[in-house]
C-alpha cells in the first residue's frame, strides 16, 4: 500500500500539484486521468520516490508493515526515451531487472527466461536483437512495457502507456494490465480513459489538486 499524506510537489520552487491526500492499495488498477499539465506525471515520479515533496509524506507499506520502499516498475513518457542510445530490445528488457541483479551482476538463466516472458507477453520477442532506435512508437512503447513487467514488482507505474499504441496491440496491452493488477498495484496515467476505465478500481482526476471520480 502506498499512502500520500497533504502532498505538495511541483519545480523549480513552482507548486503543481497541492493537498493531496491518496491511499493506493496493495492490489488493483487505480487510474490516473486529466489534462496536459495538470500534474499526472508529477504525482507518479513523487510515488515512485523520483521527486521528493515539497510539503506531506509518502509512505509505503508491505502486508501492514511501514517499509522504506516498495519493488516497482516504471513505464515512463515515451517523449522522456533517448531512441539513440545504443542498446537492442533484449539488453533494454534485462535492464528492468538491475535491482535483483545489482548494476554489475553477470545475467543468468533465470534472467534470460524473465526477459524471455516479459518479450512473450508483450509481442516483442521477434524484436529482441533489433536496436531501440530501429523500432516504430508502438514496438518501442511495448518494448518498454516488457522492461517496466520484468522484475514481477510490487507496483507497476505506467505514465501513458497508450500513447502511440497501434489499434491492434492496444486490446492486448489492456489485457496484460488487467491481469497484473489482480497481483500487484497498478497506477496507471492515460488521457483516453474511456477503455479501461470500466475495469479501475478508482479513477482519479488530477488537474492541480485532486478528484476522486470512482
Amino acid at each position: 500500500m502506498i499512502l500520500l499524506d497533504n502532498i505538495s510537489a511541483g519545480y523549480d520552487g513552482k507548486v503543481q500539484l497541492s493537498d493531496v491526500s491518496l491511499t493506493f492499495p496493495d492490489t488493483g488498477l487505480i487510474l490516473i486521468t486529466g489534462p496536459n499539465g495538470g500534474g499526472k506525471t508529477t504525482m507518479l515520479r513523487v510515488i515512485l520516490g523520483l521527486l521528493p515533496p515539497m510539503e506531506g509524506r509518502v509512505s509505503y507499506y508491505r502486508k501492514g508493515e511501514k517499509v522504506a520502499k516498495l519493488s516497482m516498475g516504471y513505464l515512463p513518457q515515451y517523449t522522456n526515451i533517448d531512441r539513440e542510445f545504443p542498446i537492442n530490445v533484449l539488453d533494454t528488457v534485462l535492464s528492468g531487472l538491475d535491482c535483483r541483479r545489482g548494476l554489475f551482476g553477470r545475467i543468468n538463466a533465470t534472467h534470460r527466461r524473465l526477459a524471455d516472458e516479459a518479450m512473450e507477453s508483450t509481442g516483442t520477442s521477434s524484436l529482441k536483437n533489433r536496436p531501440i532506435k530501429a523500432l516504430s512508437g508502438g514496438e518501442l512503447q511495448r518494448v518498454l512495457l516488457a522492461r517496466a513487467i520484468v522484475s514481477h514488482p510490487e507496483v507497476l507505474v505506467l505514465d501513458e502507456p497508450d500513447t502511440y499504441l497501434d489499434g491492434r496491440f492496444s486490446p492486448q496491452m489492456y489485457r496484460i494490465i488487467e491481469g497484473l493488477s489482480s497481483q500487484c498495484s497498478v497506477i496507471m496515467s492515460s488521457h483516453d480513459a474511456t477503455y479501461i476505465q470500466s475495469n479501475a478500481l478508482t479513477t482519479v482526476l488530477v488537474d492541480e489538486k485532486v478528484t476522486v471520480l470512482s
